[in-house]
């Protein structure tokens, strides 16, 4: 009996001290702070020193942060569940069957490369045809219909001066650097990410059959 009463302490004693932890435990991850640094004098480098000087971007990702942590197992996750189905032979006609096959078909690089341009050809040829603004103006719309972006974008958020609302909202589009400082700045940085950025123009131009002597006047 003396033995089943000290278990039954030892029990309550264990759950009291990881209670007691529990709601004293810090939700906070501290370690990236650094306190050398006065919140005063620079905030970001206060909160984030440490992590800022440690972290560590993967060669295969843009950043890094906690929507990394989150999001990669998430995509590692996906993928394997792709990668099963197209490799299974599913009931034609089945979710799986499609969505297997739409997979493995932008997943064959070797039949995409023997393509080249091709499946652009038809859009390439809409464009040489355009003469006049009405005809561009229904381009334009039978392209963002379809899902493609150009010179116009579409969306719907809340409104900027009433947040309580969402109101449509049209904007530009068309432009595959960040922000048009990336087209206008002259800092070294900037001048690099415009020669890689002419460099990628000029390779696309080359691939669609222009000559270098083309598709070099066409990427300025």
């Amino acid at each position: 009996m003396k033995r089943v009463a000290t278990l039954c302490l030892t029990l309550l004693f264990l759950l009291a001290y990881n209670y007691s932890n529990a709601q004293h435990k810090s939700f906070v991850d501290v370690p990236g702070l650094d306190p050398s640094v006065k919140p005063g004098d620079n905030f970001f480098r206060y909160v984030n020193g440490r992590w800022y000087d440690t972290a560590k971007i993967d060669n295969d990702q843009a950043g890094v942060g906690s929507y990394s942590f989150l999001n990669i197992p998430q995509k590692r996750l996906l993928q394997n569940i792709l990668d099963s189905v197209s490799k299974t032979k599913n009931t034609a006609g089945s979710i799986e069957q499609k969505v297997g096959d739409f997979y493995a078909s932008g997943m064959d690089m070797a039949t995409i490369n023997s393509r080249g341009y091709a499946p652009l050809k038809p859009i390439l040829a809409r464009i040489e045809a355009i003469n006049s603004i009405s005809m561009l103006l229904k381009f334009i719309a039978a392209e963002t219909a379809a899902g493609d972006r150009l010179l116009i974008s579409f969306g719907v958020s809340p409104d900027n001066k009433n947040s309580s609302i969402n109101i449509a909202h049209v904007y530009q589009a068309g432009i595959n650097l960040p922000e048009n400082g990336y087209y206008f700045k002259t800092d070294s940085t900037t001048l690099q990410v415009q020669k890689a950025y002419k460099n990628y123009l000029q390779t696309l131009f080359q691939l669609t059959g222009s000559s270098h002597s083309q598709a070099l006047r066409m990427r300025i």
